[in-house]
């Protein structure tokens, strides 16, 4: 019965929520954090800036990194150069060339956060705007 109420709870939250206005994510992006929820504990690693990934969202939806392939961060990344920001702070990376793609939510907050939707465990990378 309480699952029942926290879930509507959650429905009502969202569903009553205002419209929001798409946030740009435009600029450099360096990454500076992961944190991995697997086998019932969080692991988090922390990277100097400009030492892993940096994701430069350009316009017209261009997507650039740079950086360690895939390096110790093995951000998820490397195969997209394109970007969408959908509705509900939802980023899609899609190739121009190709058909893979996956999403991420991605909050602003001082720093880039994304929170990779498709993935069996929970994955978040902490990015610092450098430009």
């Amino acid at each position: 019965m309480k699952r029942l109420i926290l879930a509507l709870a959650i429905v009502c939250l969202f569903s009553c929520s205002k419209e929001q206005t798409i946030q740009p994510i435009d600029g450099t992006w360096t990454i500076i954090e992961t944190n991995t929820a697997e086998s019932g504990y969080i692991e988090v690693q922390t990277y100097l800036p400009s030492s892993e990934v940096t994701l430069e969202f350009g316009s017209n939806g261009m997507l650039i990194r740079t950086g360690s392939n895939p390096g110790t961060a093995k951000c998820p990344l490397w195969e997209y150069d394109r970007y969408q920001l959908l509705e509900k702070n939802i980023v899609r990376f899609y190739q121009s060339v190709g058909n893979k793609e996956v999403k991420a939510y991605y909050t602003l907050e001082g720093n880039l956060f994304l929170n990779y939707l498709d993935m069996r465990h929970g994955y978040e990378e902490k990015f610092q705007k450098i430009k």
